[in-house]
């Protein structure tokens, strides 16, 4: 648990599927429906120095963010909930990142959840 007002710290309990998973804290630990989370990396992200190899610093990197959408007494069933617009037509592409394909210049724009 935190020590900050308001904010419930707990661990990835399992990983159920793709876009769901449960973590080790409920409502008896203050989760709420609807409440989010992010996931972090499970360890920092150390900073070295490249001349030196001293580590400068370490910092956290969020892996996913995800919303309670099942509340169990000592468990939270979770699941992301950001969505990312894909471009689509020829003039909407990133051309510099990949190559467009024939049914991509037709294809409307779509939604990756």
């Amino acid at each position: 648990m935190s020590n900050q007002p308001g904010r419930v710290e707990g661990r990835v309990a399992a990983i159920l599927n793709a876009r769901e998973l449960a973590i080790n804290i409920g409502r008896k630990h203050g989760v709420c429906l609807g409440m989010k989370f992010a996931v972090l990396a499970e360890t920092p992200l150390e900073i070295r120095d490249p001349i030196s190899g001293e580590v400068l610093d370490a910092v956290d990197r969020e892996k996913v963010r995800v919303e309670t959408t099942e509340l169990r007494e000592r468990i939270s069933i979770c699941r992301t909930y950001r969505v990312r617009t894909i471009p689509g037509g020829p003039l909407c592409a990133d051309l510099t990142n990949y190559v467009v394909g024939l049914a991509d210049l037709t294809r409307p724009s779509h939604k990756i959840t």
